[in-house]
């Protein structure tokens, strides 16, 4: 991140001082009041109801059970370990052909396929029901 604000001639300032963007920990409420309209920040507050997978997909299976996977069906099934290890268990061994995605909850990226379910940790299980392009294999 530094080196691509370099590149675009920002230099870092001191946090109290700080003038168009502030990339760091989440501010406190009376900083966010106090932000000009040209400052940008990149937290906000409830932000990681929507920004990390477990949260996100918690209120979505809400909504889904509250007015129907048809209106809710924006999202790939997702379980959540340890709470869903049985349902996610039960997928996986109901047919070959099942895969699940494993992921951590609270980074971005894609850690491996996995068929075989072993865990030590909180993983965030997503079912894919449609093909999976990657850049260097074709599903």
């Amino acid at each position: 991140m530094r080196h691509c604000l370099a590149a675009s001639h920002f230099t870092v300032v001191d946090e109290s001082l700080f003038y168009v963007g502030y990339w760091g920990r989440h501010l406190k409420s009376s900083q966010y009041r106090s932000l000009k309209p040209h400052q940008k920040v990149n937290h906000y507050p409830g932000a990681f109801h929507i920004g990390r997978k477990d949260r996100l997909w918690m209120h979505i299976e809400k909504q889904q059970r509250r007015l129907g996977e048809n209106v809710y069906g924006i999202m790939p099934k997702t379980y959540l370990l340890p709470k869903d290890y049985e349902h996610m268990r039960n997928y996986l061994t109901a047919s070959p052909s099942n895969h699940v995605i494993i992921k951590p909850v609270n980074f971005s990226f894609l850690f491996f396929f996995f068929a075989t379910v072993t865990f030590t940790k909180y993983f965030c299980y997503l079912i894919f029901s449609f093909s999976i392009h990657l850049l260097n294999w074709a599903a």
